[in-house]
């Protein structure tokens, strides 16, 4: 097939290699356009998601009065493009990965515009840092990120490889979920139903945990208590998975919160921050409820007891502590009941 100018062949180049997966694709060309070094990257550019299926490509030229004819010679890997993502930003990262991390995907491959790359490699390194520490990732068993980069000579888009590892399969993600949603649901109903006002709602919601969860290890689920379901379904959890439950209900709320990890007298230790009437501060769900008292970890904005390995940037400010609760009476109202029947 003829073509006036080097793009519009790669663009037909590249349709074939993506759509067909040919081995050989032969165009013709003036010889005034023919360049073959821009040629490849041309390729490339018409389709960056061939940077993934593509090992590599050789070009064979061949001169026919005044035209050149040019076979491509494609070598392909086991990457289809229709499993890689083109993203115009490393912005989309955070997105795509959790589309990825619900399907349970071992692995996401993306391509990005690599002009700016090396801000948008840091930045893609501190997007998979702050996954690890999201509850949303957590409670889909999400344990560990891995990334890699590729590139090609004469192409202006990079690859991104991140790959995956989870606690526990698909299969026993969706199980998970399907139980905890009613109980997430429900206790955020009932929270409503203490007012309007968000700390009203966060506050019943850690009166309803010091009711009904416990504290400690599950010997006949072992892991689970590490979990938002041991919290929510078996009611007994540690502190990590006190802290992602917690984020769970608060989630359906509408009321911003993030699970917070760090050290405390020498042992792991996670809490929540959270957005409530106007301010951030930590609550320490696991303290309220080790105490039997709603209060005991409430509205934290000084850590004297702990460090923090992910800490915000946020100033911490909390309008509404323990004296404004206790003036507003939420320690006297009824104690959400226990859900799901039991």
């Amino acid at each position: 097939m003829f073509f006036q100018t080097q793009r519009e062949a790669a663009g037909y180049i590249a349709s074939k290699l993506a759509d067909t997966r040919k081995e050989a694709v032969k165009v013709s060309l003036p010889l005034r356009e023919l360049n073959t070094a821009p040629l490849l990257g041309m390729i490339l550019e018409a389709d960056p998601r061939l940077l993934f299926c593509l090992e590599g490509l050789a070009m064979e030229t061949c001169e026919w009065k005044n035209r050149r004819s040019v076979s491509i010679q494609a070598k392909y890997t086991q990457m289809l493009p229709s499993s890689v993502i083109t993203a115009s930003s490393e912005d989309e990262i955070e997105g795509r990965a959790y589309r990825a991390v619900l399907l349970h995907q071992k692995e996401l491959r993306m391509v990005l515009p690599a002009e700016r790359f090396p801000a948008a490699e840091e930045k893609i390194q501190e997007t998979m840092r702050s996954i690890l520490d999201s509850w949303r990732f957590m409670n889909c068993g999400l344990k560990a990120v891995q990334v890699g980069y590729k590139r090609m000579d004469g192409c202006r888009f990079c690859g991104v490889r991140v790959q995956l590892q989870y606690s526990y399969g698909y299969q026993e993600m969706r199980r998970r979920a399907a139980q905890m949603a009613p109980v997430v649901s429900q206790i955020a109903s009932m929270a409503r139903r203490a007012g309007r006002e968000d700390w009203r709602q966060a506050y019943a919601v850690v009166r309803y945990c010091v009711a009904n969860w416990r504290y400690g290890s599950l010997p006949a689920s072992q892991g689970e208590e590490f979990t938002a379901y041991g919290a929510l379904v078996n009611r007994k959890a540690v502190c990590m998975g006190i802290s992602l439950a917690v984020c769970e209900i608060f989630g359906e709320l509408g009321i911003p919160c993030r699970y917070m990890h760090g050290n405390r007298r020498g042992g792991r230790h996670g809490w929540n921050l959270v957005y409530v009437k106007g301010g951030w501060f930590y609550i320490d769900v696991t303290d309220s409820i080790t105490m039997r008292d709603p209060l005991y970890g409430w509205g934290i904005t000084e850590l004297r007891d702990r460090t923090v390995e992910n800490p915000p940037l946020e100033r911490l400010r909390c309008g509404c502590d323990k004296d404004f609760l206790r003036r507003a009476g939420v320690e006297g109202a009824p104690v959400l009941n226990a859900v799901m029947g039991r």
